[in-house]
């Protein structure tokens, strides 16, 4: 196995076990909160405190990683201090404990997937193609989390979610601590950066930054509510299921594709896919498409979420000082839970009155976003110019 590959082996594990976390979390924390009798309400309002938590803690967080600590270290301190808090709740389980262990894991965890991938481009050293070939992982590990853990649960039960959550915290801990090579490339960065002063991120990333935050908020209502909707249509289950898969499968092709040959876009040219492809894909939703309709509309999901995936990472790659991208990173997490949190919130309340109709709701998002990425395309004069600061590829539109 030669270096390169056995690099991009170290970070596919990184992302597996990353993400096996957000496997078990997503879906199978609700049940474990309904497990211990509480009323739905009280259910949705514990369930809302990690997004707004996310969105006020994930700049800090990760912002730590650029002068103060290395980004895969961080990444296994916090981790083995989720497992601890974890752990909690397998003796405890009242209600203000709960509260306090799930704004506690969600600050810990805030910063999660932005801090992997400064690990990742930290370590690859300019070799943005090999972003799509480990970020497949990610997705892999949640998937069979998920598998994994509905398996365990029909064994086990509900109550054994908070032992498998700190399991895996534990895991993802051991592994970061016990990669000296990954860790490496983020501790010289920090180093760099520690010999020079916090610079303003630039205004072309931010305006970036807020166009991707704005791509991956306007989901919100096919997060949220898409699996409603499609049953009340008459869906079945297993149609439901095929066309979450069609997204997934879509996302994982494009990933491979990046992967092996890079996407031959600038990095604008990239966004503005994405965006456009959000426009489309939440108009002709809102229709409320039939079955074939519905599964062709979820391969767009590889443009508006994984196209978007893919410059996001470019964005921080090439518009950022180098000794600012944990932070830049952090910002892009914070705003996309913020206005995803806004956008949920609205949502639901015209879900009922608009069936699929709601999904119209998040064109002028994805219009807004791709206003803000042109935005970032016009505007010159602050972005990193050396391979070392972070501007190796062209950025034109």
């Amino acid at each position: 196995m030669t270096s390169r590959s056995a690099l991009g082996a170290r970070l596919s594990v990184l992302y597996a076990v990353q993400f096996a976390y957000l496997g078990i979390h997503a879906p199978f924390f609700p049940m474990w909160l309904s497990s211990r009798g509480l009323p739905a309400d009280t259910v949705g309002l514990v369930l809302a405190l990690p997004i707004v938590i996310r969105a006020t803690s994930a700049y800090a967080v990760a912002g730590l990683a650029d002068r103060r600590i290395g980004a895969l270290k961080l990444l296994g301190l916090l981790g083995a201090t989720s497992a601890a808090v974890w752990m909690i709740l397998l003796r405890f389980d009242q209600l203000p404990v709960i509260v306090a262990v799930t704004a506690l894991t969600a600050v810990l965890t805030a910063a999660l997937v932005p801090l992997t991938d400064t690990v990742t481009l930290d370590a690859a050293g300019g070799h943005d193609r090999m972003y799509g070939r480990v970020r497949i992982w990610g997705s892999v590990g949640f998937l069979a989390a998920m598998l994994a853990g509905g398996q365990a649960i029909v064994m086990l039960g509900a109550g054994a979610v908070p032992a498998m959550l700190a399991g895996l915290s534990a895991t993802a801990a051991l592994y970061a601590f016990l990669s000296p090579s990954l860790a490496a490339a983020s501790e010289q960065r920090r180093r760099r950066a520690a010999e020079t002063a916090v610079e303003p991120l630039p205004r072309r990333f931010l305006w970036a930054a807020g166009g991707i935050a704005c791509i991956h908020a306007s989901h919100s209502v096919i997060n949220a509510f898409a699996p409603i909707l499609w049953t009340k249509a008459g869906f079945d289950a297993l149609t439901v299921g095929i066309f979450l898969g069609v997204g997934v499968v879509a996302e994982i092709a494009l990933l491979m594709r990046f992967g092996r040959t890079g996407f031959g876009a600038p990095v604008f040219g990239i966004l503005t896919l994405g965006a456009a492809a959000g426009v489309l894909r939440w108009a002709l939703m809102a229709t409320g498409p039939g079955a074939l309709a519905t599964s062709a509309l979820q391969v767009l999901h590889a443009l508006s979420f994984g196209a978007t995936l893919i410059g996001s990472i470019a964005a921080v790659s090439n518009l950022v000082p180098e000794g600012e991208r944990a932070r830049a990173q952090g910002l892009i997490a914070a705003t996309t839970a913020g206005i995803s949190a806004a956008g949920t919130a609205t949502s639901g309340q015209f879900v009922e009155a608009l069936g699929f109709g709601t999904f119209a709701l998040m064109v002028p998002l994805a219009l807004l976003a791709l206003v803000m990425i042109r935005i970032a395309a016009a505007t010159t004069g602050d972005q990193p110019q050396s391979a070392g600061e972070g501007g190796k590829t062209t950025l034109s539109s």
